[in-house]
């Protein structure tokens, strides 16, 4: 894998965790049908890296404790 793609998929997994990031409050079995359905990419390896930001940002602000998710909200840390 080049270098470049390597960076696209990298840009692509965190465009898949700034959507997840709104969907925190969506039921976790939920979240493999809204990643298919808001997924704008077609080829599967881009898919899949989308899916996996969505999925990991969305569990991640689930499982953030209220003060420390209003500061990752604000500052994306």
């Amino acid at each position: 894998m080049s270098d470049s793609t390597s960076f696209q998929l990298s840009r692509i997994y965190a465009g898949g965790w700034g959507v997840g990031r709104q969907y925190a409050d969506t039921d976790p079995a939920d979240l493999d049908g809204e990643a298919d359905r808001l997924n704008p990419y077609l080829l599967p390896v881009e898919r899949e890296r989308w899916s996996q930001g969505f999925k990991d940002a969305a569990s991640r602000v689930r499982n953030t404790p209220v003060r420390s998710r209003d500061r990752l909200m604000r500052t994306g840390e």
